[in-house]
């Protein structure tokens, strides 16, 4: 069990669901907190676990290469705080469990609806291995 109520149910449980309605609240965990917070466009922490969404990359808040990708990396990590706080959220299991640091890859949906493909088209992402965009 998280730290947020939230219990994943062996290999046969496929997504993980929680409303906000049962108390999932997500700050920014600048703010301070890791329990259930944002802390990148494409990154969060539920219950102490940090999820990372699968397929996209958001702009870096940390170590961005000037000024202008870490507003836009604020914005998209103020998004993404939203769209969490604004439904039912459900974690869905792709067969990359863990990222290359370590984080749990996961789709996300608030709603219904995919988190990472609005964060794509609102430009606030842009899917992995996209080199086209330049941040700057």
């Amino acid at each position: 069990m998280w730290g947020s109520g939230i219990l994943e149910r062996g290999e046969r449980q496929s997504a993980v669901s929680a409303t906000t309605s049962k108390g999932l609240v997500f700050g920014l965990c600048s703010d301070g907190g890791l329990t259930n917070c944002v802390a990148s466009g494409d990154s969060f922490y539920l219950g102490g676990k940090n999820i990372r969404i699968a397929g996209i990359e958001a702009p870096q808040l940390y170590g961005s290469a000037c000024p202008k990708e870490a507003a836009l990396g604020q914005n998209a990590a103020v998004r993404l705080q939203r769209m969490l706080n604004s439904g039912e959220l459900e974690l869905t299991r792709i067969p990359q469990d863990l990222d290359r640091f370590g984080l749990l890859l996961r789709n996300v949906a608030v709603d219904g609806k995919d988190v990472g493909r609005t964060m794509v088209r609102e430009g606030l992402a842009r899917e992995i291995g996209d080199i086209t965009r330049n941040w700057c």
